[in-house]
């Protein structure tokens, strides 16, 4: 099952909304500390790149400031992204997002036994991961762990559905990000389209990218 962390997937939905109300972290930052959340800037920054814990208390608060900072009304479904088919909620339970919008919206917790890893999927993906890791530091061996280690905590849904599209490991992807420009691809999307860059902009410098990474991860760099 391909999936993302929910941490991921609910700050790129909170940095959607918060861009595209042309708010800043700054703003979302004072709403936070407001309801009770101790962020600063860079932990609004942490949260929307899937690095904060999504409790409930947390993701309720968020909402709440999301909102005020943004003079909108957010409901938790509003923090469930359209481009994502499964979130991880646990180690080994994971719902698509329809399922997800449902349960926050009121529906009932129920997981079939397709939203739960199998004991052979948790070792087959423990064997995948080391194989990605071996294939990626063969193929860029003069990266440095701690870049792509920081590129892996920057990387967001971008990076997976980059990694998806070209068949390819996540981690392969996020160590040729770091290979070719020293960081998560999200971030250098971010710097060439600029600051007050709309998402289709941000799609087109993404396109672009995804061209220079398939080039990379192929060998034709």
């Amino acid at each position: 099952m391909d999936s993302v962390s929910l941490a991921s997937a609910v700050g790129a939905a909170a940095k959607k909304h918060r861009t595209g109300h042309g708010t800043t972290l700054d703003s979302v930052a004072r709403e936070a500390r407001s309801v009770g959340l101790r962020w600063s800037e860079s932990r609004v920054g942490d949260f929307e790149g899937g690095r904060v814990a999504p409790a409930l208390g947390t993701l309720i608060a968020a909402a709440a400031a999301y909102g005020a900072a943004t003079n909108t009304v957010l409901t938790l479904v509003d923090l469930v992204p359209n481009d994502v088919d499964r979130m991880e909620i646990t180690a080994t339970l994971t719902f698509s997002a329809d399922k997800l919008r449902r349960i926050l919206g009121g529906g009932p917790v129920e997981a079939s036994a397709g939203d739960v890893y199998t004991a052979d999927e948790i070792r087959q993906s423990a064997s995948d991961g080391l194989a990605a890791i071996r294939k990626a530091a063969v193929r860029f061996p003069d990266v440095a762990l701690a870049d792509v280690e920081a590129a892996e905590r920057a990387a967001g849904t971008a990076t997976d559905r980059i990694a998806r599209d070209l068949g390819q490991p996540r981690h392969m992807v996020v160590t040729a990000s770091v290979a070719l420009w020293g960081h998560a691809v999200e971030t250098e999307r971010d710097r060439i389209a600029g600051p007050h860059a709309n998402a289709q902009k941000k799609g087109q410098v993404l396109r672009a990218l995804k061209a220079e990474l398939r080039a990379a991860v192929d060998g034709n760099d």
